[in-house]
């Protein structure tokens, strides 16, 4: 029997990878993906030009709010001893 190192030896795609997340952790992240529909719908009375325009900044303004909160909270400079 031959094994085929290079089979066993790749590394996982974005949606291998995805599927080892727990139940959670996708629902987390589908929410997250809908998001900037949630937005789109509470535009109701905006153009087309400024619902994208919100729904897409709004999307990016919290995912960096998210990624700067993590990023402090995993630091040195919180010190709450």
């Amino acid at each position: 029997m031959i094994i085929r190192k290079d089979r066993y030896g790749r590394k996982k795609g974005w949606f291998e990878e995805w599927l080892d997340l727990s139940f959670i952790e996708k629902l987390m992240s589908i929410m997250w993906c809908g998001f900037p529909y949630l937005v789109w719908v509470m535009c109701d009375g905006l153009e087309v030009w400024y619902k994208i325009i919100l729904s897409i900044g709004i999307w990016i303004l919290a995912t960096l709010l998210c990624y700067w909160f993590g990023v402090f909270m995993s630091s040195d400079q919180r010190d709450w001893n």
